[in-house]
């Protein structure tokens, strides 16, 4: 067999016992507990518990980028419902739109103020 061949099985024995610790790690034991269920040293359990929860994190980030794209077509979408209202110069729509951009801008990070309101007398 050539080295690549033999990797194979390796790789797919660290994914599966990493597959374990994760779910030992759900159920809330200690790493020292799951590296006496596993079989395995306390260091291997740390570090797949610490690519375990890259993992996660990497994942998590995809799964909030993409919550915040949607938002943010929505929003877009709701604009553009509003917008020729707007123009026309309608309180209601241009309040609507304010609300939309001050969402928007919070949804983005683009507020300079942490977070306070500008012009909320409008």
């Amino acid at each position: 067999m050539d080295t690549e061949t033999d990797d194979v099985p390796k790789a797919l024995a660290r994914r599966n016992r990493r597959l374990k610790v994760a779910e030992l790690l759900e159920r809330g034991l200690t790493t020292r507990q799951i590296a006496a269920e596993v079989g395995v040293s306390h260091a291997t359990v740390a570090e797949d518990a610490k690519v375990v929860v890259q993992a996660l994190k990497e994942q998590q980030g995809r799964d909030t980028e993409t919550a915040r794209t949607l938002e943010a077509e929505r929003l877009d979408k709701m604009q553009e419902a509003v917008w020729g209202k707007v123009l026309e110069g309608d309180p209601t729509a241009i309040e609507s739109a304010l609300l939309i951009m001050q969402r928007r801008a919070a949804l983005l990070g683009l507020d300079a103020t942490g977070g306070e309101v500008v012009g909320k007398e409008l």
